[in-house]
């Protein structure tokens, strides 16, 4: 009773953590919105008119890709 008691508590910590990872990774994205350009915008609202949700994902991915990148080399400048 106590391995699987121990196994349902480590199993709460994994969820906590990954729940707090994607707060933070929202939070992240969140404050990130500012620095697409508008031409990107346009491009993933073309893709859902057209009915490519994953290509309207995809263009957003390598958007954010792109300011974690400039992030990570410590510059914060836009497209814009």
């Amino acid at each position: 009773m106590s391995a699987l008691l121990r196994s349902m508590v480590d199993n709460h910590s994994r969820v906590e953590t990954r729940i707090g990872s994607l707060t933070a990774d929202a939070a992240w994205i969140d404050d990130q919105w500012s620095s697409i350009p508008a031409e990107t915008y346009a491009a993933v609202a073309t893709a859902i008119a057209e009915g490519d949700s994953a290509e309207a994902g995809h263009i957003l991915e390598q958007a954010f890709s792109k300011i974690a990148r400039r992030e990570a080399m410590g510059t914060k400048e836009t497209d814009q």
